[in-house]
């Protein structure tokens, strides 16, 4: 399992004066952001069998980041074997386009957890993700 941390964008900055004879002295700038760590797996077993027929991100669930976008490509063929908006971890390892079951082996991942805010730091999730059947 990849854990990676991001944060969200709350940003307070904390102004103090001071004086010091002519001199005027600013400092303080507190991020009270609070740290999100995002799981990310890396293997699901789509067989069939009720036990991790499915790629689940936890911190999907609940609509915790629900303008979020994933990408999954066939390190093999450079193909894009799944895209969705909004992804409510439903993916079976089916490929989206043909239908077809996808083989077993290694794919690469893109989950970008917020679409409208794709600059920010930590803000897209990069990895691989292996099928086993």
């Amino acid at each position: 399992m990849n854990t990676i941390k991001t944060m969200t964008s709350i940003i307070a900055i904390c102004v103090i004066f001071a004086s010091n004879s002519q001199n005027v002295f600013a400092q303080g700038a507190k991020n009270l952001a609070p740290e999100i760590s995002v799981q990310v797996p890396n293997v699901f077993t789509p067989n069939g069998d009720g036990t991790n027929d499915f790629f689940r991100i936890e911190e999907l669930k609940d609509n915790q980041h629900p303008d979020n976008e994933l990408i999954v490509i066939n390190q093999k063929s450079n193909e894009v074997v799944f895209r969705t908006t909004n992804y409510q971890n439903d993916w079976d390892g089916i490929a989206q386009k043909s239908g077809n079951t996808l083989p077993e082996g290694t794919y690469f991942y893109m989950l970008v957890l917020d679409r409208k805010n794709r600059t920010a730091k930590n803000n897209i999730l990069r990895g691989f993700i292996e099928i086993v059947r």
